[in-house]
């Protein structure tokens, strides 16, 4: 058995670093894994999307896998909101997490005038609300306290507040004075994938077997370079000797010299074909995924440079991914036209049917479609209301 780890690293959201959709998937396709018994999610994000951070929320709550989520930098706003899905929480030892109210577009809910997309921030809130009283035992009026204020708290408070279950001592050393960019960045840097570039042509060359990378290509030409300036001193102090054994050694270190040149522009080469390389395949698998339909042409930069960094896991992603966005003007909408249906008025409906069998909907006409109301009236009585 074996543990998974998959990063949330950067911001959240369709058009940012982290699709909620895609890394849902990603959770999935663990979670089905026979061979995983154990999923861990580290986290080191500024927040993001509301709706991609709950494709992530529901992903999580819906595995039968065990799920740790880890801060290993900084967990804010919707990214904090996904660490408290973990069936085990923890952080490193100077990491930093931030909890505040749902937010749409920089406005807090605080903020907002009353409609429908206030209400929905409202459950929202209200949901985030029950997971923390349910973790750490503080009531109602504790954790909204902490809602309303933006509350950025350390590991050791995050702890005493039973936020999480256990700090980790890391071997990153990060100063307690950085910003939160200056933190983000810096775990970044630290988990930042090593890639490894082959050289067919280059290890044939030298032969060497096909396992060796171009670290092992630059230790040999640095070995040279070492002889050569070995056998400098050599070669100065007997320059004017016409001696046949020298006259060989000089030819053999130009030789050398120039085998040292000629590997390192072969070298230069060969990383570019690479590099060229590998962005045509890149290219041409994003262009014929966004031609499937699988993601927006408007992402096309950052899908390929997704690509080059691991084709294969791109692929793969493509070939079993599925998506399904709910956006929050959908149900604002949905909510606009079921409260239009409240105040529909039926072919037979008059103002004294309404009155004695919906007096309720005649007086929301009356509030929200004043003319439909005056109009109403003066069918049945004949002359206009006194509003």
């Amino acid at each position: 058995m074996e543990t998974k780890q998959i990063y949330i690293f950067g911001k959240i959201g369709e058009n940012y670093r982290v699709d909620g959709n895609l890394f849902a998937q990603q959770i999935r396709e663990a979670d089905e894994d026979e061979s995983i018994n154990l999923i861990e999610i580290l986290l080191n994000s500024p927040g993001g999307e509301i709706l991609d951070g709950f494709s992530i929320c529901n992903a999580i709550q819906n595995a039968q896998t065990e799920i740790h989520t880890i801060v290993v930098g900084v967990a804010a706003s919707m990214a904090a909101i996904i660490l408290l899905f973990g069936d085990k929480i923890f952080m490193n030892d100077f990491s930093r997490i931030m909890l505040h109210s749902p937010s749409i577009g920089g406005v807090q809910l605080e903020d907002m005038e009353e409609g429908n997309g206030k209400n929905a921030l409202t459950a929202l809130r209200d949901s985030l609300s029950s997971i923390i009283q349910s973790r750490t035992g503080m009531d109602e009026t504790k954790v909204n306290k902490i809602l309303t204020a933006e509350t950025w708290l350390s590991a050791k408070q995050a702890k005493s507040k039973k936020l999480i279950d256990e700090i980790l001592k890391s071997d990153l050393k990060i100063k307690n004075d950085l910003s939160t960019e200056e933190i983000l960045s810096q775990v970044c840097n630290y988990y930042k994938p090593k890639t490894k570039t082959k050289m067919k042509n280059i290890l044939a060359h030298l032969k060497f077997d096909e396992e060796k990378t171009e670290v092992d290509v630059l230790d040999y030409i640095k070995n040279l370079e070492t002889e050569l300036d070995t056998n400098k001193a050599t070669i100065d102090s007997f320059q004017k000797n016409e001696n046949e054994e020298i006259v060989n050694k000089v030819e053999e270190l130009k030789e050398k010299a120039t085998e040292i040149e000629t590997l390192t522009n072969e070298l230069e080469i060969a990383n570019k074909d690479i590099e060229e390389r590998d962005l045509a395949i890149a290219v041409n698998i994003v262009d014929k995924a966004i031609e499937d339909g699988k993601f927006a042409a408007k992402d096309k930069e950052n899908l390929v440079k997704r690509c080059v960094t691991d084709v294969e896991d791109f692929k793969n992603l493509i070939s079993s991914i599925y998506t399904q966005r709910v956006s929050l003007e959908n149900i604002v909408n949905q909510a606009e036209e079921n409260e239009a249906e409240k105040t529909k008025i039926e072919e037979n409906e008059t103002w004294s049917e309404l009155s004695k069998t919906n007096p309720e909907k005649l007086q929301k006409i009356m509030d929200e479609n004043p003319e439909k109301y005056i109009e109403l009236y003066k069918e049945e009585f004949g002359a206009e209301p006194n509003l």
